[in-house]
């Protein structure tokens, strides 16, 4: 079984690939902007880490600007097993 943080790279790397994101450019310092996510793209990817983690995202609070952030926010939600 994977732990959290492994998880949250697979739906970061399966996003990028569906988004044609270089999975290389996903860094923690890599800004979502400059990876080309608009805010259609950020709903899609809370709807994901839902899914994989059984969370809920509200999303008025899902306001990543980096990778990194993204990584943390998610961390922070789930519980740890």
């Amino acid at each position: 079984m994977r732990n959290v943080d492994e998880q949250i790279w697979l739906v970061l790397r399966t996003f990028a690939e569906d988004r044609g994101i270089d999975c290389g450019q996903l860094v923690p310092e890599a800004t979502l902007a400059d990876l080309g996510v608009d805010s259609m793209h950020l709903v899609d990817l809370a709807f994901r880490f839902e899914e994989t983690f059984g969370i809920h995202i509200k999303l008025e609070e899902f306001r990543a600007e980096t990778v990194g952030e993204a990584i943390a926010f998610v961390a922070d939600l789930v519980p740890r097993r």
